[in-house]
């Protein structure tokens, strides 16, 4: 049949399939759609036994299969009219949340590459989406609802996943590189969220359960993180963060934990230019290095700090709630050079921060000030240069060395 493509909000698809009879045009004016992440169609052909078979331009095969409840249609991106080509978009309606959607990929022998890209997916909701040898490339994949699960390869182009859900629904999601510029967003809790690599790009959910960005050697991912990471949490959930381990290092990148507690992350590279805030407890932080960085926990948020600022390191008790950090290590990273400095240029704070230790510090940082700020201290052990200092609890504790403090308040 004869198809329009429409870009649309959820609300738009949600509209426009309402008003659909047997195929027609609408523009974004006539049914009220502004602008949006995926296409929605008009006059669509739905794939027989919610099942096709296809090739792309390089002769490798495809199926798109759905399962459960709903309908789908598959359009492609076919620029010559052979009848091949990649995947344009898939667009599914009266799905629920059982139903999945899954793309396999057979190899075209001594030809093709063995994957398809796809260039957004839309349904109103879905169990999960399957397409290990598919790249999301264009708009991305929107649902309206809630969505359980995603197993992709690559995310690139800045293409966006992002799902509705409530707090107290679970999703998983898999990706092997998530590049620049995309976004991955949740309106569930994500009991693990596992990639190889994460570009410049977005997360948000209620909650993670666990975050492993792990690296893809063959790949040539070295585990790498520089997405803005922000969960809101929820008054349901034991751990806004539960455990998040990044085989690589972090870089650029703010963490904002809205609310509830973090149980652990581990950086196994350097953390440079991070920004981590917790509004609740946070139990264990562990970097390779810290490098020009602020860990706030407990911190208000009157207390705004500028990356590169001079007031980076809170100087009153009227910025902190009565919020602990329980551990901070920063260890070194695996292969470093003997005397490569661990700890520069870093601010953390908290109410209560009860063991800290360090391997490799300076103490000067070109006149600005930067260190320890916080009620209580419990043990702070610095390698080199040794300093070893316990139950730090009032003001006369103070420590200034050259340009670093460990500020009681």
């Amino acid at each position: 049949g004869v198809y329009v493509m429409v870009e649309g909000t959820r609300d738009g698809l949600r509209r426009l399939n309402e008003l659909r009879s047997g195929g027609g045009v609408w523009n974004n004016k006539a049914v009220g759609i502004s602008e949006s992440r995926y296409y929605a169609a008009a006059g669509v052909d739905w794939l027989a036994r919610n099942r096709g078979a296809f090739a792309d331009d390089d002769g490798d095969t495809y199926n798109v299969a759905l399962t459960g409840d709903g309908t789908v249609a598959v359009f492609l991106d076919d620029a010559d009219g052979d009848g091949n080509g990649a995947i344009q978009q898939i667009l599914m309606e009266n799905t629920a949340d059982k139903s999945k959607l899954n793309v396999s990929v057979r190899r075209a022998r001594g030809a093709g590459d063995g994957a398809v890209n796809i260039g957004g997916i839309a349904a109103p909701e879905l169990g999960g989406v399957t397409a290990r040898a598919s790249d999301l490339t264009g708009k991305g994949l929107e649902v309206d609802e809630y969505l359980g699960g995603v197993t992709i390869r690559d995310i690139l182009n800045g293409a966006w996943v992002v799902a509705g859900g409530q707090v107290a629904q679970k999703t998983n999601f898999s990706a092997r590189l998530i590049d620049d510029d995309s976004r991955i967003q949740f309106g569930s809790q994500v009991t693990c969220f596992t990639a190889a690599q994460v570009g410049d790009a977005e997360i948000e959910a209620p909650g993670i359960g666990s975050l492993n960005i792990k690296g893809d050697r063959q790949a040539g991912l070295a585990g790498n993180l520089s997405a803005d990471v922000t969960l809101n949490g929820d008054a349901s959930l034991k751990f806004t963060l539960s455990r998040a381990k990044i085989a690589g290092g972090i870089a650029n990148s703010t963490w904002n934990i809205v609310s509830g507690k973090v149980g652990g992350m581990t950086v196994m590279g350097p953390a440079v230019n991070l920004t981590f805030w917790s509004a609740d407890d946070v139990r264990t932080l562990q970097f390779g290095r810290l490098v020009g960085s602020n860990i706030y926990v407990g911190i208000w948020p009157a207390f705004t700090a500028e990356p590169g600022s001079d007031d980076e390191l809170p100087n009153t008790l009227a910025h902190f709630d009565d919020v602990k950090l329980t551990s901070l290590n920063v260890k070194g990273v695996r292969g470093d050079l003997p005397g490569t400095l661990d700890f520069v240029d870093s601010n953390v704070a908290a109410g209560l921060i009860v063991s800290v230790n360090i391997s490799d510090a300076t103490f000067a940082n070109g006149g600005r000030v930067f260190g320890f700020a916080a009620d209580r201290i419990g043990r702070l052990s610095i390698k080199n240069p040794q300093l070893r200092q316990v139950n730090l609890r009032a003001p006369a504790q103070t420590i200034a060395d050259n340009d670093f403090r460990v500020l009681i308040l």
